[in-house]
């Protein structure tokens, strides 16, 4: 049993290690801590300490312990932790809404965010509704544009649903983009559903993934917490490791490190080499590793000899032992032939010649016997451990999605192109129901999901979420998975799947590409939203995909031909335009005819398309 005096000493050594792993991580005269929060450099509370104005943090001692705080444009934000990898953990607000038991709404508040720097992670944080008949909606603002997003949650009661339920089940989440620097989060709730009292709120809030596990606690206990642990994604500057290097001296990464592209914005991080540790931020910040002085770090079987940023292994005695010293290769054995030579010596002078001949045939053929076995050993094991595994190649596509070239005012898609693009979609579709040796239903069709190359050729992409259908089933009841705007009411309500459901999303789309409107805008009138009026046909009067490909191919055909008259005869046409006669197209849903601008007798600007969801 440890005596006082050892445990004593293993304390002291404890609390050495830590002070030294903050001395490789902060200045020496710098605040290294705001009650349990570490502040590393680039971070700091003075301006010797940090490295500009984005980094400084203020420790708030008022509080009981000191809180650390984010200085921002609009209000500071409390710290919980802040990472060399690049990430801050923060506390963000949760948006509500409750109920008194006659559905009077007595409380509410939303959620929104505003930062001068350093993007919201969108690897590390989920979007989440929790509530019973909730629609959960989270609008981003990314530079200049504007991107709104949500999802549902349903249930009847608390028992409909349970710890760790499946998605859409009493809580719902969805991902976020890359580089948002300010969103609000807004909570609906309906009463399509019994409504529980024992569930009277209903929340949106933008959370760290790793920190959330839905409870049915959850229903009552973020009535008290009005704030989530979220990451934030920090970077250095605003340029890539290639341009910041061009320029030493602003150059922040110091020896033996590296230099890492942000995946979240512009700007850099820098990190210690491998067999490094520290804080590459610092002038001599990053430190060896000892690996020899921790087991755990090597994989030496008899000697280890630390090296910079290294080790290596090496066997006792090297005259009698063969092999690398590792335990994951050959290690250490005996040496056979110089065990056989000192045999064969020994049985000669004992022996004599004749009998010393035979034992040394005998013991030199059991010798070689077993060492070919334990050599055959060693390499079956050393073989069998090895990084060999057949890798998926996806090709790669560099022209963005359908829904950037749709909706970014800087780019247009003539007719054709988007005639095309339809064209081509329409028979992936077709295939993947008709022709593919299993049914396959995608499920999440939707224009950004669709990959354009650099000849705007059409590749649809994105089969998370796809099904098999069997060939003597007409439907499944599934789970409901799918993106607010371009899901199928029928499967909403029914949770029955059916190929129909991808035509459903295939038309959305299509009005997407006749209009140039999203598929869900908030900026509209209510009963203007496209899907209202798009293509809302149920069940048997849709088409099928074959028949849609069919009549797009004979359009795109017609079309190609006109397109040839109108081009000789200089007529200019656009698709889309949201004013004049377009925007009256819109609120009567009728999207059954291009609109022109050109002589009267121009044929592609007088030709009706075939309205391909007639005849059923």
């Amino acid at each position: 049993m440890a005596s006082a005096r050892d445990n004593t000493i293993v304390v002291l050594v404890a609390c050495f290690v830590m002070i030294s792993a903050a001395s490789q991580t902060i200045r020496p005269s710098c605040q290294h801590k705001c009650g349990s929060v570490n502040i590393p450099y680039p971070f700091g509370t003075t301006e010797d300490c940090y490295l500009k104005s984005n980094f400084y943090v203020a420790c708030n001692t008022s509080h009981k312990p000191p809180k650390l705080f984010l200085w921002n444009v609009t209000k500071n934000i409390e710290i919980l932790e802040v990472s060399l990898n690049g990430h801050l953990r923060v506390k963000s607000p949760v948006a509500y809404l409750c109920y008194d038991e006659k559905g009077v709404l007595v409380d509410s508040g939303n959620s929104s965010m505003t930062l001068q720097a350093f993007p919201f992670s969108y690897t590390q944080n989920k979007f989440v509704g929790i509530g019973c008949d909730t629609l959960s909606t989270i609008n981003a603002t990314i530079g200049k544009n504007y991107s709104a997003g949500g999802c549902f949650s349903l249930c009847s009661s608390v028992e409909s649903s349970t710890n760790g339920s499946q998605l859409g089940i009493g809580f719902c989440q969805t991902s976020i983009p890359k580089n948002i620097l300010e969103y609000q989060a807004r909570v609906m709730r309906s009463n399509m559903l019994h409504r529980d009292m024992n569930i009277p709120c209903s929340y949106s809030l933008l959370v760290e993934e790793d920190s959330f596990k839905f409870s049915t606690d959850d229903f009552i206990k973020l009535q008290k917490r009005r704030t989530v642990p979220t990451v934030l994604d920090w970077a250095v500057g605003n340029l890539t490791c290639e341009e910041a290097k061009n320029n030493l001296t602003s150059y922040v990464c110091q020896e033996n490190s590296v230099c890492i592209d942000s995946q979240n914005g512009r700007g850099y991080l820098c990190g210690c080499l491998e067999g490094y540790v520290g804080n590459a931020y610092l002038h001599g910040g990053c430190h060896d590793i000892d690996e020899c002085a921790n087991p755990s770090l090597n994989d030496c079987s008899d000697i280890c000899i630390n090296l910079p940023g290294s080790y290596n292994c090496s066997c006792t005695n090297t005259r009698k032992q063969l092999g690398d010293g590792r335990k994951g290769g050959s290690g250490c054995v005996s040496n056979l032939q110089h065990v056989v030579n000192e045999i064969v010596i020994g049985t000669y002078y004992l022996f004599g010649t004749g009998i010393g001949l035979v034992l040394l045939l005998i013991g030199s053929g059991w010798l070689y016997h077993v060492f070919r076995k334990r050599k055959r050993v060693r390499l079956t094991a050393r073989y069998f451990k090895k990084t060999e595994r057949p890798l998926l190649v996806y090709e790669f596509v560099n022209n963005g999605t359908l829904f950037d070239h749709i909706h970014n005012e800087n780019t247009t898609l003539p007719w054709e192109t988007r005639l095309r693009i339809a064209a081509e979609t329409a028979d992936v579709l077709a295939y993947l129901h008709s022709s593919a040796f299993i049914p396959i239903i995608h499920r999440d069709f939707k224009s950004t999901n669709i990959l354009l190359d650099d000849k705007y050729t059409a590749k649809v992409s994105d089969f998370g979420t796809s099904r098999l259908v069997p060939r003597d089933k007409c439907q499944l009841t599934t789970l409901v998975q799918g993106t607010l705007g371009y899901l199928d009411p029928e499967y909403f309500q029914t949770s029955k799947l059916t190929e129909k459901s991808d035509v459903y999303s295939f038309g959305v789309v299509l009005a997407e590409l006749l209009t140039g409107r999203r598929a869900l805008s908030f900026d509209m009138p209510e009963g203007r939203g496209i899907w209202r009026c798009i293509f809302f046909r149920l069940g048997e009067e849709r088409p099928s995909m074959k028949e849609v490909a069919m009549e797009l191919e004979s359009l795109k055909t017609m079309t190609t031909t006109s397109l040839i008259n109108a081009t000789s005869n200089g007529a200019e046409y656009v698709i889309g335009e949201r004013s004049g006669s377009a925007e009256r197209d819109t609120a009567n849903c009728d999207y059954t005819h291009a609109i022109c601008a050109g002589p009267e007798n121009d044929t592609i600007c007088n030709d009706v398309m075939s309205p391909l969801w007639g005849g059923r």
